[in-house]
């Protein structure tokens, strides 16, 4: 748990959840009065620190365990039973959770001339702690990535290269060799030319000898002599139109495969390769130095650049990232993008804090599985733990023990008490005995005036003799 409290501090626990109080206040007191006598809104509580990270480790959970819908966690049905939801927090109270959480007052809303206002803050603190709380390798690797979003926002970004076409687009620069995620920018439709991204995502790593590995898509001859100053060394591909010869370009056409040609100034080298197709590459980190190298499909062995073997080897960290992120994903469908972020930011946390503990603990062999599991599992315990107050006796005697709940070995078949009210100290349920019904016998009656089906009978409160509803006027029905 050290590990992840780097990335997401108890400071910015508590402010999600001072925020989360405040814009549940402003919206219930704009909803119209009385409320509703159903209306779950009216059931609201101020949430507390533990209250938030149990919240949190439910939603670490359902990226473990998927279900279609959210309620279905909650359900008693033998099929998706899963106990730790009902026992963690009542259904009602995480979706009114969910439903007010918040990150950013929205007094400055029309003042402020930032797009990402409403989470900026969470953003600059997690970001820092990415830059402080770990030091990568020489290789790191820039790319950008698609979250998914089709609702309206300003700054949604197409691109139909992508698997995920259309949302919101983030810049990363990450260790090629663990894919741990360093830094990381959004797209907020206002960004300037692509040397500024770059020079923002490179900023921490400027004057440290670092080896950027990076595709075409920001290779540039100017970008590459700007980078070595810094002293930053680039290798990557590189576009035609981005400085490249273009003497070089036609010789290299005219070759045939595993052919090289190359022109060098200084410390920048320009190679072009022939393989299946041309492949440009630049580099400062490179000689033209070609190599024997074994294909992984055919097992022919060919005769390769040094730069693009190297390329092929680091260029993967963001890819890495991605797939880490990709297997237990728990952002789920909202029409709010502050918490599609805000969930974004903490599968990057959960994954730099894996990252993290596997370096610090090389001989371990824990899975990002078990890693989210443990943790979960443990936050749940501890929050528990600081909930429950300590027995009389404890604290006489000055013991700092605390009741650790136990889990159950199996779903309950009914609803657990959980799901009524926390409050179990003060409220039990108490079994009701049934009632004692009187049941009158209505055998052989009969009408006083006469006899007549007993479809025709009318049962008078005030009295014990049954009459007729044809003559029901004329009796006297007293007693």
């Amino acid at each position: 748990m050290s590990y992840f409290y780097h990335y997401i501090p108890p400071g910015l626990i508590e402010r999600v959840v001072d925020q989360t109080d405040l814009y549940a206040q402003q919206q219930i007191a704009k909803m119209p009065h009385p409320i509703t006598k159903h209306a779950r809104s009216e059931e609201w509580k101020p949430v507390t620190i533990i209250k938030m990270k149990k919240f949190l480790c439910l939603i670490f959970v359902t990226g473990i365990v998927r279900k279609p819908k959210l309620e279905l966690y909650w359900s008693t049905r033998e099929i998706f039973q899963t106990p730790v939801f009902p026992q963690t927090m009542s259904r009602n109270r995480s979706q009114l959770i969910q439903r007010y959480l918040h990150f950013n007052g929205n007094n400055a809303a029309g003042t402020n001339e930032d797009c990402l206002y409403k989470i900026r803050t969470i953003l600059d603190i997690v970001v820092n702690n990415f830059r402080t709380n770990y030091i990568p390798d020489r290789e790191i690797s820039p790319d950008e990535g698609m979250r998914g979003w089709r609702g309206h926002l300003r700054f949604r970004v197409y691109n139909p290269g992508k698997i995920t076409k259309c949302g919101m687009l983030v810049w990363m620069v990450c260790e090629s060799s663990t894919g741990y995620i360093r830094n990381l920018q959004i797209y907020d439709g206002k960004c300037g030319p692509l040397t500024e991204t770059v020079g923002f995502l490179l900023e921490p790593y400027e004057g440290k000898g670092y080896h950027l590995y990076q595709d075409n898509y920001y290779n540039s001859v100017h970008q590459t002599n700007e980078l070595l100053q810094k002293l930053i060394r680039v290798c990557g591909t590189i576009r035609v139109n981005r400085g490249l010869l273009k003497d070089m370009i036609e010789e290299a056409k005219k070759w045939k495969k595993d052919k090289v040609t190359f022109h060098r100034n200084q410390e920048m080298l320009l190679i072009s390769y022939q393989d299946k197709r041309l492949v440009n590459m630049i580099s400062t980190l490179h000689t033209a130095e070609v190599i024997e190298t074994t294909s992984r499909r055919t097992g022919v062995a060919k005769k390769k650049p040094k730069c693009i073997i190297d390329y092929n080897t680091h260029m993967h960290g963001v890819d890495t990232a991605d797939q880490y992120l990709a297997c237990y994903p728990f952002i789920r469908k909202t029409v709010k993008w502050p918490k599609k972020v805000f969930f974004y930011l903490l599968e990057c946390c959960l994954f730099n804090s894996y990252v993290t503990f596997s370096k610090n603990n090389p001989n371990s062999r824990k899975s990002f599985l078990d890693f989210m599991s443990d943790f979960a599992e443990n936050l749940i315990h501890t929050s528990d733990a600081m909930s429950l107050p300590s027995s009389s006796s404890d604290e006489s005697q000055g013991s700092s023990r605390t009741p650790t709940p136990t889990p159950t070995k199996r779903a309950p078949r009914n609803d657990s008490p959980g799901r009524l009210d926390g409050k179990l100290r003060n409220h039990k349920l108490v079994h009701i005995p049934p009632t004692k019904l009187i049941k009158y016998q209505h055998e052989n009656v009969e009408c006083m005036c006469e006899k007549i089906s007993r479809k025709k009978l009318h049962f008078s409160v005030l009295s014990v003799v049954f009459l007729c509803i044809q003559k029901a006027a004329t009796h006297d029905i007293t007693r």
